[in-house]
């Protein structure tokens, strides 16, 4: 792919939920396993792996890549569009906000950023609303939603690291340099590629930030 035509868009930290005409970008071992011939079904038969993750399949179009990594690979002001969903919770803060500040070196003057992530004030406020009923149940939903990767041994990547709201992605955002970040309605969005791909709005925040 020529990485300096200035059309190209991506989709990071896809996960199996690609976009028709983005690069895909995920470095999820188990996107890698699909690839190799034989070697989920022997994960399976060895049961390092279970029946969910046997049956779930990623599409072809997957680059398996550090969305860090790939992002390094474009020039300057490269790229017209970077959309991801349910991915940059995923992140230590500073390796979040590293990839962030490379989303703005690559993107064109006119290119669109657009991030949707969990809120955290929705997950506040149902923990607010629940734990006098739930007790330790909503507790500990509420601390596993904001940073569970620090409350059990997993891999980078697996659970959440880090929760944002509105104000706090904003902030983080222009620091970095974006001129222009709003509150992102899948309804009014500019992008119909994307309408199919509502994921769990009720309890997300969309963020659309620009040059």
């Amino acid at each position: 792919m020529d990485k300096n035509i200035s059309s190209v868009r991506i989709n990071l930290g896809c996960g199996t939920r690609t976009l028709k005409g983005f690069v895909n970008v995920d470095n999820s071992p188990s996107a890698f396993v699909e690839k190799v011939p034989g070697l989920k079904k022997l994960l399976y038969l060895l049961r390092i792996i279970d029946l969910q993750k046997l049956e779930r399949k990623w599409p072809d179009d997957v680059v398996l890549s550090d969305s860090l990594k790939e992002l390094k690979k474009y020039p300057n002001s490269s790229v017209e569009e970077i959309y991801s969903c349910h991915f940059l919770e995923h992140l230590p803060l500073q390796k979040a906000i590293a990839l962030l500040e490379e989303c703005r070196r690559v993107l064109s003057s006119e290119g669109k950023l657009r991030i949707v992530v969990p809120d955290l004030v929705f997950h506040a406020r149902r923990y607010l609303d629940t734990v006098s009923l739930e007790g330790k149940v909503s507790h500990d939903r509420f601390l596993f939603e904001v940073s569970g990767a620090y409350l059990v041994n997993s891999r980078e990547g697996q659970n959440h690291y880090y929760a944002y709201d509105y104000w706090s992605l904003k902030d983080i955002l222009l620091k970095i340099g974006f001129t222009k970040v709003d509150k992102w309605d899948f309804d009014e969005m500019e992008t119909p590629d994307l309408y199919d791909f509502r994921h769990r709005l009720e309890e997300s925040i969309c963020i659309e930030a620009s040059k």
